[in-house]
């Protein structure tokens, strides 16, 4: 997999050297597919591969077989923002500032159970009722959300069933006006 068909070297140590090489990604041995090999060494060190261009065009640190785009293989650290996507205006990004992770979304922000695909938890960031939204299982009409300030709605299968106001609790009413208020279709009880 490492057959060298050319190479560039500085040094002429193998201990104290850095080189990137053409090497054969044919099976066959026929070199028709060539990836590009990088190479240092350490401190009095062999000279060891860690990165490669494959012939596909996938990148890889730490590996010589690059599976994605970027296969990284080890500890990565990102100093600034890491753009997850920006296709048709939409964008994802992360960073770091400060110590705090902060995760900017035009859309949902979703956590998935990774054995089996499922989806357990949704942040709704851009709602058109510009509130922020958390549902789970996919349920999309039964969700935690901020209707406004000092304020928290639990809505249950797209009826606002209870509003918590500072001090106050409402049960079928956005607007408590006591510290426990019930309203029904027959009556009103604080």
């Amino acid at each position: 997999n490492t057959t060298d068909i050319s190479s560039l070297n500085w040094g002429n140590d193998p201990v104290k050297s850095a080189s990137i090489y053409g090497v054969s990604e044919d099976t066959l041995g026929y070199n028709r597919k060539v990836g590009m090999a990088f190479y240092t060494s350490g401190f009095d060190a062999t000279q060891t591969e860690k990165l490669r261009i494959a012939s596909d065009g996938n990148v890889g640190i730490g590996t010589d077989v690059p599976d994605q785009t970027l296969d990284v293989i080890g500890d990565a650290a990102i100093e600034g923002t890491l753009f997850l996507s920006d296709v048709g205006g939409q964008i994802v990004k992360m960073n770091g500032i400060g110590g705090n992770l902060d995760i900017y979304s035009d859309g949902t922000i979703d956590f998935i159970e990774s054995d089996h695909d499922k989806l357990m938890v949704t942040f709704d960031v851009n709602t058109p009722n510009d509130d922020a939204r958390i549902y789970m299982e996919g349920d999309a009409d039964t969700y935690l959300n901020h209707p406004g300030d000092n304020q928290l709605g639990f809505t249950i299968g797209a009826t606002e069933t209870m509003r918590l106001r500072a001090g106050k609790v409402g049960i079928a009413t956005t607007s408590p006006s006591a510290a426990f208020h019930v309203e029904t279709a027959v009556n009103e009880s604080t």
